[in-house]
């Protein structure tokens, strides 16, 4: 069966996932992350890639992903993919790929799709089980301090640095992250939004959601209703929903 041309949509939120290769590691310690959590910033402002939340974990790479121009974000992750690999195999003395073939990606209706999304992404983090510890550059279990901001149900995610989530829950700002205007709907106010975001992620997505959201990441599919669906198709010859098993009928 041939494989779905990747839909590369300008103004549109986009899943992109990469892999390492057999399942090895893309990082190998804190500063592994720190360089790529660089690049991805430079590159996204250089190629016009707005970044609203990311997972960047010991071997994978998540993000939701808007680009301004059509055809940017196959580029986007050829640069940052690319990059990295020879910061990685200069660093480590080695050779060849790093990635699992290309990488995955589906767009999505950002309404009601994106917060849910970003909540899968804190979710990966959080069952991953580990955060990195710059202090000794290794990896470390992760605990929730009483201190923690509006972060009290999130113990597993709350302290790793290569995520999103410390923006959206307002531990820190980051500049690789960009704003989408669904994220307005959570509250008026930055503290709303900010408290509202982590009880989202508090309360876990239904098994349902987190099903819809590696079903299409897996076939390339969109995620929304039709009507989401039907104005996609206005913007490319792509086909958009799998077609219907059985023979074609034949014309009278």
């Amino acid at each position: 069966m041939a494989r779905l041309t990747r839909l590369d949509l300008p103004l549109v939120v986009h899943h992109v996932c990469i892999r390492g290769n057999n399942g090895e590691p893309i990082a190998r310690e804190a500063h592994d992350l720190d360089e790529m959590a660089r690049l991805w910033q430079d590159t996204s402002l250089s190629l016009r890639v707005k970044v609203h939340g990311y997972a960047f974990l010991s071997t994978s790479v998540h993000a939701l992903v808007t680009p301004m121009e059509e055809g940017v974000l196959s580029a986007f992750m050829q640069a940052v993919g690319r990059r990295y690999v020879q910061f990685f195999n200069r660093k480590y003395a080695r050779t060849g790929t790093l990635w699992e073939g290309r990488f995955r990606s589906h767009v999505l209706q950002a309404d009601p799709w994106l917060i849910s999304s970003l909540v899968y992404l804190d979710g990966l983090c959080e069952a991953a089980g580990l955060a990195w510890s710059r202090e000794v550059g290794g990896m470390a279990s992760s605990s929730a301090s009483s201190s923690d901001r509006h972060d009290a149900h999130t113990p597993g995610v709350n302290r790793y640095p290569w995520s999103s989530h410390a923006h959206w829950v307002g531990q820190r700002l980051d500049p690789l992250v960009a704003a989408h205007e669904s994220m307005w709907h959570l509250g008026n106010t930055p503290f709303e939004r900010e408290v509202h975001y982590a009880d989202r992620v508090g309360q876990r997505l239904a098994p349902a959601q987190i099903q819809a959201i590696e079903s299409a990441l897996r076939s390339g599919w969109p995620l929304g209703d039709a009507e989401f669906v039907a104005h996609l198709q206005k913007l490319t010859s792509r086909r958009l929903e799998p077609r219907r098993p059985g023979r074609p009928r034949q014309a009278d």
